[in-house]
Order: C-alpha cells, then structure tokens, then sequence
C-alpha cells in the first residue's frame, strides 16, 4: 500500500510548519532543562489552536508565517491535511506531558517530552513528519 495522508480542502506553509515545530522544539528543550514546567501549558494551548483552527489563531505559526514573511522567504504550500494529523498528535502529547508532570509522574512525562521532542525537531531540521507516516498505519482506506 502506498502512503496515505489525510486530504484537506486548504493548503499550509509548510515551511511556516517548520518553524513553528522549530518552536516547539525549543519549548520542549526549556521544558526538560529548566524549572519552567507550565510552558508545556502554553504548548498544549498552541496544539490546540492548531487542531481546531487549521493554524489560523495559532500563535507558534503566526510566529512561523511573520517570520517567513519578514525574510521574504517563498512560501512552500502543501495539502494541510497531514499537518492537521500531526497538529492533534501535538495535542495529545503535550496534553499527557503536563497531566503526567500535574499528577508527579515527573520521569514519565520527561520521557514523553522527549519522544515529543525528536519528533519536532524532525520536522523542523529535516521536514520529516512522522504523524505523516504513521497516519497509513493507523487508517486503512476502504476499498
């Protein structure tokens, strides 16, 4: 079977994406080094914004796009249906990360953010977006 992403009616920057997953890596890094733990907060609210509004209110991609747009980078548009995926994945891993932080389940949540973690900076250093190749294992279309 070849590989399946979700399809959307609307295209992404995917370069704005890459940004924006730029700066998920760094709250993730500022997570796991420092004593600032509610910036997971910040990052599940983000994921949200993301999941629900296609990036539009998001602030990471508002930071992506205006950055971008001041370096008067051209704009790489792609279908932004796999970036959905990957945004809800977001959620769900920034939102375990802080539950598990919450309930002191400290270990098991600095290993999420990890996973978390190199899964961003995937997309933001290499453009590779797992939530992309794990969306076929996960969906099989109907015949």
């Amino acid at each position: 079977m070849g590989e399946f992403c979700p399809i959307a009616g609307h295209t992404v920057n995917a370069k704005a994406a890459r940004v924006a997953s730029f700066l998920t890596t760094l709250v993730l890094l500022v997570f796991l080094l420092t004593p600032v733990k509610w910036l997971i907060f910040v990052l599940a609210a983000d994921f949200f914004l993301r999941s629900t509004s296609g990036a539009k209110f998001s602030p990471f991609a508002a930071a992506g796009r205006y950055m971008l747009a001041a370096l008067k980078v051209e704009p790489q548009m792609e279908n932004a249906g796999p970036k959905l995926f990957a945004a809800k994945l977001g959620l769900f891993f920034s939102v375990l990360t802080g539950v598990l932080f919450l309930a002191g389940w400290t270990l098991q949540a600095s290993v999420v953010a990890v996973l978390f973690l190199f899964c961003a900076a995937l997309e933001a250093f290499f453009g590779c977006c797992l939530g992309c190749k794990m969306y076929p294992l996960l969906y099989r279309p109907k015949p």
